[in-house]
């Protein structure tokens, strides 16, 4: 899509979960967690949940400091 801007992609998944309907095969060595420059701001896409996985609890504050370049 050319409206996706580049992205720099910080974790991939290992493996997958195929629940409800969605498709299997389709979701280890995929992107899971991104961040990127757009317009004049910054995204950060995450879809685990690392707010809820012992150890990395401050990666959302970290994510949130970095959109908001302070870090």
């Amino acid at each position: 899509d050319q409206k996706t801007p580049a992205y720099e992609s910080l974790g991939l998944f290992a493996s997958e979960i195929a629940k409800n309907g969605a498709p299997s095969g389709i979701m280890a060595g995929t992107t899971a967690v991104a961040r990127a420059e757009f317009g004049q701001g910054r995204v950060f896409c995450f879809s685990p949940h690392p707010e809820l996985t012992e150890g990395i609890e401050s990666f959302v504050a970290r994510a949130v400091r970095w959109v908001a370049k302070r870090e």
